[in-house]
């Protein structure tokens, strides 16, 4: 059987419409390991899926857009878009070398 690693970012749109995929590979008798935010190891766990937990945590929270205070609103979205595209992967470029020589999967699957 395979070994698949799995790498969704790590939000909640991400997560949840990817857990049967990897319920249904897992059922099929392959082995997965989740890397992702911690705060989705009691999801996960319910399904019996080992995760692997991201050093950097993800810390993102969806910005309220205030028309009101619309110079606020949209600094806030670029540095969300910021942390989101650019700083949290490259925090998980040394997790992900790490996890693959020790998990060594034949297929890494992502969002």
């Amino acid at each position: 059987m395979s070994r698949f690693l799995i790498t969704t970012m790590p939000m909640r749109g991400h997560i949840n419409p990817t857990i049967p995929i990897v319920d249904r590979i897992q059922k099929a008798g392959h082995k997965v390991l989740w890397y992702t935010d911690i705060k989705f190891q009691p999801t996960l766990n319910r399904f019996n899926i080992d995760i692997r937990e991201a050093k950097t945590q993800f810390p993102y929270e969806p910005v309220d857009f205030d028309l009101a205070n619309l110079s606020e609103s949209i600094y806030k979205i670029k540095q969300q878009v910021k942390y989101v595209f650019v700083d949290w992967p490259i925090c998980q470029i040394e997790d992900l070398e790490n996890i693959i020589k020790d998990f060594k999967p034949d297929i890494i699957f992502t969002d």
